[in-house]
């Protein structure tokens, strides 16, 4: 085991690869974290316990898959690659696949004519009941999100008709237009 801080530090030489597992141990409660060579395993909870993988190594994820247990079910952030290995004689609920894009500091975006307002707690049930997604989502997730999150989202007659906001790791999720 390691402690957060020394696992922090490894992940921030490649942040902008790194940067969801980052934001997840900076927010969350984090139970377990392993190193092993030149990877490293991230157990944690936010709304069921995640496990993340940092490798780039076949072998040493071979290693990693051994040493999970029957508890380890959620990952997130999992590379292309390693889906074969760790899902392996396993059966699979879902997969859902993500694309890592990163603004450069030096772009600057121009500032937007439009308002686009955050979404309210009081829109938590309206997304949850309105999201594809019910069977992996709970209420009290959706809550925690807007209020924890970024997010935004355009109304009509104050009822959403299309919004965004981040995931527990500050993914951009939650996307969704009428």
């Amino acid at each position: 085991m390691i402690s957060k801080n020394d696992a922090l530090d490894i992940l921030e030489k490649d942040k902008i690869n790194n940067v969801n597992v980052i934001n997840f141990i900076i927010n969350y409660p984090i139970n377990y974290i392993e190193k092993s060579a030149e990877s490293l395993v991230i157990k944690g909870e936010s709304d069921r316990p995640w496990v993340y993988i940092v490798s780039k190594s076949e072998e040493e994820l071979k290693l990693i898959k051994s040493r999970l247990n029957s508890n380890d079910k959620n990952f997130a952030v999992i590379d292309n690659w390693m889906i074969p290995i760790l899902t392996s004689g396993k059966k699979i609920k879902w997969i859902l696949s993500v694309y890592r894009l990163f603004l450069p500091d030096e772009i600057i975006l121009p500032v937007s004519s439009f308002i686009i307002p955050a979404l309210k707690e009081e829109d938590a049930c309206f997304i949850y009941e309105n999201s594809d997604y019910k069977d992996f989502l709970t209420l009290e997730y959706v809550n925690e999100r807007i209020k924890n999150g970024i997010s935004s989202c355009i109304r009509n007659n104050n009822t959403p008709i299309a919004w965004g906001m981040t995931q527990d790791d500050g993914a951009i999720g939650f996307l969704h237009a009428s």
